[in-house]
């Protein structure tokens, strides 16, 4: 099996060192790249292959959502990583596929790894697409 393609985005220091020993301890995640800003993660995204992203909602130049926005067809998975629960029931509406609180705590973090590992990713695209477009008809 193919190691998940892995892509941290958090601006936190800590918690991205966090992230980073976490993403080293699971043998199916391989880390291609960490950013801590919009912007830089727009750039990782659009140049590099990534299955799935690590991801804070709140950033220090806007938010996981103004990311998502400027996306045409997603085709990762998400893990939103925040320590604000009220961003939860948005997060569903992107397609998160798990919902992780900071601190981040291992048991919970494995737990969403293996949910990665049962979802398909065709299935998923097209999931990320039909709520895309039902945000889009309700704004």
């Amino acid at each position: 099996m193919d190691k998940i393609r892995t892509l941290i985005i958090e601006d936190e220091p800590a918690i991205r060192k966090e992230l980073q020993w976490l993403v080293s301890q699971e043998e199916s995640l391989k880390l291609e790249a960490m950013a801590g800003s919009v912007k830089e993660s727009l750039q990782i995204i659009k140049s590099t292959e990534i299955d799935l992203i690590l991801m804070d909602i709140q950033l220090t130049d806007g938010t996981a959502f103004d990311i998502l926005n400027q996306l045409e067809e997603p085709s990762f998975q998400i893990i939103f990583i925040t320590a604000y629960n009220h961003f939860a029931i948005k997060a569903i509406k992107y397609g998160a596929l798990d919902y992780l609180l900071k601190p981040i705590d291992n048991d919970e973090f494995l737990t969403a790894i293996q949910k990665i590992k049962k979802v398909k990713q065709a299935d998923y695209q097209n999931q990320i697409k039909l709520l895309k477009a039902h945000h889009t008809a309700k704004t």
